[in-house]
């Protein structure tokens, strides 16, 4: 993580920050619910995950990543709304997302693959591993780490988007604000999943030698910040105007638990300019 050094052109990062900063603008001044803008920023945050997986490895990679992600959520999502093992009793709204394909709307794996990747990069950043090769029992915790910071996502936006939005609904309902606690335990299980295919796949030899290249601490940033949007997006719901116990609780809820690994990331980041300074 030290440095100055980089190696991709300075206009790919700024591409990126400048969409990270449409983004965080929409999460504070959300655009609605529906239409062509809202589906643009809905896809916003793919377009900065996959960009900057690209500069970590390499673009093969990023889109095999970006497959395994989506395959495995899909799969997970389709034993999901067809047996209720996965995440419970629920079926999916046929207009709130998108098109359904087997009763899993067609772009909702693609959210998985954002988050996935922000909640990944964080929780590498944080633990001082994502620079080099994981193995064993390291590349076992940091998937399983990686399965709670993102898990913690679900666990912020889930009622608002079920128990109020309607994007889905919980046949039974739950006891977590309409929610079933066994539809966590089904996001740890699909994420931790495809975080340990997806760290076996940066694990190979050339993928290696491109993730050990030394970058501009902006960089390891950027993910940092596509994370922290999620859980803004729910902490600035009652300053907007939506309140009443689900949106503050959940704005709370994010403030105190999602703020966790940013900081920490943060945190990692500023001893590394520690150490590179000591030099």
């Amino acid at each position: 993580m030290p440095g100055s050094v980089t190696y991709e052109s300075r206009w790919t990062s700024v591409l990126r920050w400048l969409l990270l900063v449409a983004l965080v603008a929409s999460a504070v001044f959300p655009p609605g619910h529906g239409g062509l803008i809202a589906l643009v920023v809905g896809e916003l945050p793919v377009v900065i995950a996959l960009l900057h997986f690209a500069s970590w490895t390499r673009w093969r990679t990023a889109l095999l990543g970006l497959a395994v992600m989506y395959g495995i959520a899909y799969a997970s999502e389709f034993l999901g709304t067809h047996t209720g093992v996965i995440f419970g009793q629920y079926a999916y709204s046929t207009t709130a997302i998108g098109p359904l394909v087997g009763l899993v709307p067609i772009l909702l794996p693609l959210a998985y693959f954002s988050m996935g990747y922000a909640a990944y990069l964080v929780t590498r950043t944080m633990l001082g591993n994502v620079r080099r090769r994981l193995g064993g029992l390291e590349l076992a915790l940091t998937s399983l780490l990686a399965a709670f910071v993102m898990t913690a996502i679900d666990i912020v936006s889930d009622p608002i988007a079920s128990t109020l939005l309607g994007k889905w609904t919980w046949i039974d309902g739950g006891s977590f604000f309409g929610v079933p606690v066994h539809n966590f335990f089904g996001w740890l299980g699909t994420t931790f999943t495809f975080f340990v295919v997806v760290s076996l796949i940066v694990n190979r030899s050339a993928d290696v030698a491109l993730i050990e290249r030394r970058r501009s601490n902006g960089f390891w940033w950027q993910p940092i910040v596509l994370y922290a949007q999620f859980g803004l997006a729910v902490i600035v719901n009652p300053l907007n105007g939506l309140t009443g116990e689900i949106y503050d609780s959940m704005a709370m809820l994010a403030l105190f638990v999602m703020t966790i690994p940013v900081i920490a990331a943060g945190m990692s980041i500023r001893q590394s300019w520690a150490i590179a300074d000591s030099r």
